[in-house]
Order: C-alpha cells, then sequence, then structure tokens
C-alpha cells in the first residue's frame, strides 16, 4: 500500500458509503474553525472505486472512507467562502479493503482525556492568547473555555485523580469553586466518600463566603453590593446561580445601613422605639410583649370597587371545571390574594397615642423581606384602646413566613411521633428514664402542674389506628406493627397470666417490653395553635434529642405528601435550602404540579427535611 499523498480538489470529493461511521459526524463547527486556523493537520483517506470494486462514472470523483467529518469542515468553510471550492485536499489514495480502513481508524483512535484539552487550553493562555482568542481558534464557546480554564487551577493532585477514575468529572467542576488547593484538599480529605457530593463540596469550599441567594443579599440586593466594589465568586459551572459573596463585611455593613433606613423611617412615623432582632427565633423575643390592635377604618370607596372586583373574579376563576383549570388561573388567585391582604391591611391603623406607648421590631424574612412587629409594649395598657389602662392582654401571634397549612403540620408531626416511638421501643434505657420521668414528674413534686413530657401514660394507649391513621404504611408504622405481631406471639394469650409471666422473665426482656409499650403511649402531634416548645411538645423535643431521632431515616418529602401542599415560594425556598444553591430560574415559570414533582427529584437523597420536623 503506498503512503505517497495526493492533493485532490475539495469539490470532487464525496463521503463514501464505507465509511463505517454513521453517527457522531454531526458537529463539526469546532473542526471548521481548528481547520481555518491550523490548516488541515491529517490527510483523508480516498478510494475512486465504488463499493462493488466498479470504476465510478465520473473518474475524478474520489470516495472520502476515512475522515468524513474533516470533509464536512472543508465543505462548510468553502461554503462560507474562506477557502475555495477546488482547495486542494491531502489524500491517501487506496485500492482495496476501503471498509476495513475505515474501520481501523474509528476503532483504535483513542479520545483525547478532557485533562489534557483543559491543561493545553491554560498552556495557550499562558503564551498571552485570550479566552476568545482560544475560543476562536477551536470553534468553541468562551464559556466553555473558560470553564477548562477554572478546571486547570485545581489541585494537580485531583487532575491526576480524575484522569486515574478516582474523581467525577462533576466532583473536579465542584473544587474548582476554589483556587485554594491546600483548601481543596483539605476538604476532600476530611469528607466520607459518600460525603464527596458535588453540593457537599461546593459548600464546604464556600463556608467563608455567602450565597448569593442568602436573605441578606436578597434583602440588601445582588446590585447594590456591586456597585461598592464587593467581590463575587461565580460557580461557572452553574449558569442559573449568581455565585458567592467574598465581602461579608461589607454585605453586613449594607444590611445594617438598610435595616437603619427602616429603623429611621418608623422613628419618624411617631413610633416610640424600634429594634432591630435578626435572630432565627425573632418571634420568641416578640412574645415577651403585649402588642397593641390596631384601629379599624373604612376602606376607600377606590379600594372598596377594587376589592369587590377581585373577589368577583377569584369566585370566577376558582367555580371552573378541573379540566379548564390551569396554571395562570392558579398564579392568579394567588395574586388576587396577596392583593387582598394588602388592602385589608389598609383597614387597621395605629393610631398617634397607640405609637408613643409602643414600638416595632424589625428584622428579615428567609427570603429577604422585611419583617416588622407592630405595637409592641412591656406596659400593661388596654389592646384596643390607645389610653394606659390596666389590661393585660395576650400577645397577638407573629406571621410566620415559613408557617404550613395546620393539617399539613398535623401530618408531618404525627410522622415525627410513630418515628420517636419506633426509635424508643429498641431503647429500653431511655424508655425507663421517659417513664420515670413521667411518674416521679407527678408524684414527687407537690407543687406539680403538668411536667412537659410526652409519655401519655395515665395509662391510655395512643394507638396508630385511633390517632395517627395519616402515619399508616409508612416506615415506622410497620416497624412498629411487626414488632406487635413479635411480641403478640411471645406474650401469654391472657392477660390474667401476664403477671406471672413477667415475674419470670429476665430484666432485659422486660426492658425491651417496656420500651415498646411505653413507645404506644409517645404523642409529638402538633396542632395549629400550640408552640412547638410547649407542653408535650418540650418533651417531645427532649425525647427526641436523647434517641438522636434522624427523621429523615423515617420519612422524605414528596410531590403527594409535601410539596403540592405548600405554597410554589415556599417549594423554591424548599429547594434552595436542600442544595445549598439558589433554585435554577427556570422552575419558576412551572406549573405547580411541575414544580412539585421536580423539588421531588432534586432534594431526593439530600435528607432535606420541613423545619417543623427537623431535630
Amino acid at each position: 500500500m503506498s503512503n505517497e499523498l495526493t492533493f485532490v480538489p475539495l469539490n470532487k470529493l464525496v463521503r463514501s458509503s464505507l465509511n463505517v461511521r454513521k453517527t457522531g459526524a454531526d458537529s463539526i463547527d469546532d473542526l471548521a474553525a481548528s481547520i481555518a486556523v491550523h490548516g488541515l493537520l491529517q490527510n483523508l483517506t480516498v478510494t475512486k472505486k465504488s463499493a462493488t470494486g466498479k470504476t465510478k462514472s465520473k473518474a475524478d470523483t474520489y470516495e472520502v472512507v476515512a475522515g468524513g467529518r474533516r470533509l464536512a469542515a472543508l465543505q462548510s468553510l468553502a461554503k462560507q467562502q474562506k477557502i475555495p471550492k477546488d482547495y486542494a485536499v491531502p489524500c491517501k489514495v487506496v485500492n482495496d479493503c476501503a471498509e476495513e480502513l475505515s474501520l481501523v481508524e474509528n476503532t483504535i483512535r483513542q479520545p483525547m482525556h478532557p485533562a489534557d484539552q483543559f491543561e493545553a487550553f491554560h498552556r495557550l493562555v499562558g503564551t498571552g492568547l485570550s479566552v476568545e482568542d482560544v475560543a476562536a481558534r477551536f470553534g468553541l464557546t468562551s464559556l466553555f473555555v473558560a470553564q477548562r480554564l477554572k478546571l486547570a487551577n485545581v489541585s494537580p493532585t485531583f487532575i491526576q485523580l480524575y484522569r486515574d477514575g478516582g474523581m467525577r468529572l462533576e466532583q473536579l467542576e465542584a473544587l474548582a469553586i476554589s483556587n485554594d488547593h491546600g483548601a481543596q484538599e483539605r476538604v476532600w480529605n476530611a469528607a466520607h466518600e459518600w460525603e464527596r457530593t458535588p453540593s457537599a463540596l461546593r459548600r464546604a469550599l464556600t463556608v467563608s463566603t455567602v450565597d448569593a441567594a442568602d436573605k441578606r443579599v436578597l434583602f440588601v440586593g445582588l446590585d447594590s453590593y456591586l456597585q461598592r466594589a464587593g467581590g463575587l465568586e461565580r460557580d461557572l459551572f452553574d449558569a442559573e446561580h449568581d455565585g458567592f459573596l467574598t465581602d461579608v463585611n461589607l454585605l453586613e455593613t449594607l444590611v445594617i445601613e438598610k435595616l437603619q433606613a427602616e429603623a429611621d423611617k418608623l422613628k419618624a412615623d411617631g413610633w416610640s422605639w424600634v429594634e432591630v432582632n435578626r435572630t432565627e427565633d425573632r418571634w420568641r423575643a416578640v412574645r415577651t410583649y403585649q402588642q397593641l390592635r390596631p384601629g379599624s377604618v373604612s376602606l376607600s370607596n377606590k379600594l372598596q370597587e377594587e376589592a369587590d372586583r377581585l373577589i368577583k373574579e377569584q369566585a370566577t376563576l376558582q367555580s371552573k371545571e378541573e379540566s379548564d383549570y390551569s396554571q395562570d388561573d392558579e398564579d392568579r388567585i394567588e395574586a388576587i390574594n396577596d392583593r387582598l391582604e394588602a388592602i385589608e391591611a389598609t383597614t387597621h391603623v395605629f393610631t398617634p397615642k397607640q405609637k408613643s406607648i409602643s414600638g416595632v421590631m424589625i428584622g428579615i424574612t428567609f427570603n429577604g423581606q422585611l419583617a416588622a412587629h407592630y405595637g409592641l409594649t412591656q406596659d400593661r395598657v388596654s389592646i384596643d384602646s390607645d389610653e394606659g389602662c390596666e389590661a393585660p392582654a395576650k400577645p397577638a401571634e407573629p406571621v410566620d413566613p415559613e408557617k404550613l397549612s395546620g393539617s399539613l403540620q398535623e401530618e408531618l408531626t404525627a410522622q415525627r411521633t410513630v418515628a420517636i416511638r419506633a426509635e424508643l421501643m429498641a431503647r429500653p434505657d431511655v424508655a425507663l428514664v421517659a417513664i420515670t420521668h413521667r411518674l416521679a414528674g407527678h408524684f414527687c413534686y407537690p407543687s406539680y402542674q403538668g411536667v412537659a413530657t410526652a409519655v401519655m401514660i395515665s395509662p391510655a394507649r395512643f394507638g396508630l389506628e385511633a390517632d395517627l391513621p395519616v402515619t399508616v404504611g409508612s416506615k415506622a408504622d410497620e416497624q412498629l406493627n411487626a414488632a406487635a405481631q413479635t411480641w403478640a406471639q411471645r406474650l401469654p394469650e391472657k392477660v390474667d397470666q401476664l403477671w406471672d409471666w413477667l415475674i419470670e422473665q429476665p430484666q432485659d426482656v422486660i426492658l425491651d417490653l417496656l420500651a415498646f409499650v411505653v413507645a404506644h403511649t409517645i404523642k409529638a402531634v402538633q396542632l395549629p395553635h400550640q408552640r412547638a416548645d410547649e407542653g408535650h411538645l418540650a418533651g417531645a423535643n427532649a425525647l427526641s434529642k436523647a434517641l438522636g431521632l434522624e427523621m429523615a431515616n423515617w420519612w422524605a418529602p414528596t410531590a403527594e405528601n409535601y410539596y403540592s401542599r405548600i405554597k410554589k415560594e415556599q417549594i423554591i425556598a424548599a429547594i434552595t435550602d436542600a442544595s445549598g444553591k439558589a433554585a435554577p430560574e427556570r422552575l419558576k415559570s412551572l406549573k405547580k404540579s411541575d414544580l412539585a414533582a421536580e423539588a421531588e427529584s432534586i432534594v431526593k437523597g439530600t435528607r432535606w427535611l420541613p423545619p417543623v420536623i427537623r431535630s
């Protein structure tokens, strides 16, 4: 076989049916760009013969049996008039085994490892080429080249690990969020293998920065931060994420300035005092005050007409058949509800006298909005009147932006109840403490007024079928039922035989049975009107801590049991909280049902839980 090359005019070349590569030749822009800059670096292999061995009708026409992508790239350049139609293409002409040669070329050719590519890009930029220059030379986007250059900045230890197959590309991309090789290695080495997910690595490397989705950033606005020359480290591998703020001190300064400006406005409006409270449990601080009730005023004619019109529109939308009901209708109903609430708020006004004897506590909500609790006072005054008089009243409940519907809260805490039961029946040591605490609290303290406990021993059985039907079929329910069947086989058939049976049992058997029965007395359901720190719920919290309860072992949110039952904004917030980064913008335009399904898929495996049932 001759190794001599023949230069064949481009317009005399056609793709051969003997070329074995039938796929993978669609994208030729990058190859065309490279040929335009560097020329054709590898010849084509051609034949004058057809598949049957007969000479083609046009003797000067050549079929390309190896180099189909190169041919397509050259033809593209000719079409763009970057090379002539008769451009001289170096070709090796073969007479036999054309299909075999095509197969050999496409089989033994080993593709370049991605690490070779981004290290080569790094060297090219080192010679003085810009990112745009490199992108143009190889027909790539500037973002793609920038991403590869970012990967080249990862510790050589991890680049080699990636070459050896010990690390996925997604993990390398996560480590690239930091340029500090030492930090990359510390985070990787400190994590167990199962903890080395891309999201976990990113979180660990950005612990000293602030996510752009943080409520403080949403409160002051990213543009305000950037206008003050704040540093921003963008994640090149997540186009929908705004990045991480590196100047935490500047961000805090902006937050303080904006909160102070809001406080100044409130003071100017006549309030006696304004307190800034940025703690997560701001509502606890609010409860230490008495909250005055604003006076009622009538709506203006204009607002009353608007409210009537919105109520009528809402009724029309809600009366639609399910088949005609759309996401746009749902969004419109939510918008109407928000506007009606705003209109309703204008009917409640604090008088100048009330403002002079009370104050406002402000903070930031989870979604970056200003939170304000008005009319707070520690004086014993009437909550309805603006005159000082002795009439203490219960503080009004603050509005919790993360509050769930009452029924959903009950269901989630019911799941927590059966999880505690399932954990407790395996811990007789804790069960013994729990029942001793319950009984000693009742009998050993003359001033007993109700010890904080979740152990409902009167005695009374709070069984699964009676009080927690929503949990039937859950993992905890199945484990409890399996244990019940086991004990049913071990215990005597008649209750009047139980005492004699117990007397004969070793202590470990009695403790196991004690744990099982005490477990069935547990009640940790939180009703809508109950605080999470009161009565039996405080006891449930203490019991959960003693057990080391991990609710993620027993329950996980799905579209059906959680996401479809909360607002779209809460779904987005859940995705952000679970993933550790801002939810993709595309999700905000989805219908609620589709968004709920997306949330289930995204959050699955992260062990994220709604705050109401977190440990």
